[in-house]
């Protein structure tokens, strides 16, 4: 997270699914979780940034496993797109 050059001119982006559809490809970060449970069902997706080659894992933030049972980790994926 130290890697990341966060000044007043930041914007951090929080959603909506049409937002992100807009926007990520803009970011320089993004912050996402990731969760391992069969039963959940999601009605949006992000996109999976394994499957962008511009983006790539700077680190992993957590891995742990939720109070009800479900795995999940965050990772911190950097952007690297040409200017």
């Amino acid at each position: 997270i130290n890697e990341i050059d966060i000044n007043d001119d930041s914007v951090v982006l929080i959603g909506g699914a049409s937002l992100y559809k807009q926007f990520y490809n803009d970011c320089n970060y993004a912050f996402i979780t990731k969760i391992d449970a069969e039963d959940v069902t999601p009605d949006v997706y992000f996109p999976n940034l394994d499957k962008e080659k511009n983006w790539e894992i700077v680190t992993t933030i957590e891995k742990s496993v939720s109070q009800n049972g479900i795995k999940y980790e965050i990772l911190l994926y950097k952007n690297n797109k040409e200017v």
